[in-house]
Formats: C-alpha cells, structure tokens, sequence
C-alpha cells in the first residue's frame, strides 16, 4: 500500500482562476485545475 502526500501552493490568479507555483521564487505559474486534472489522471495509478 503506502501513502502519498503532494502540497500545493495555491495563489490567486487572474480572473478568479487560482494558479499554483512556489511564492517568492522564479517557478512559473501553473493553472489549478490543470494540476488538479494531472494529479486525477495519474497518481492514483498503481505500479506492478
């Protein structure tokens, strides 16, 4: 089994879309729901 853990920075972006990317540094800035649509299609997959 085990568990998996994944923090998202989340910020507000524009026009009321929240953006995720690391505050303060030089990342770039990610769409949430794309993140959130990633994480739904992968994560959860298991390994044999």
């Amino acid at each position: 089994m085990g568990c998996r853990c994944i923090e998202l920075d989340c910020w507000d972006g524009t026009e009321n879309n929240p953006v995720i990317f690391h505050g303060g540094t030089f990342t770039s800035k990610i769409n949430f729901t794309d993140v959130i649509e990633t994480i739904r299609d992968h994560a959860f997959a298991t390994s044999k």
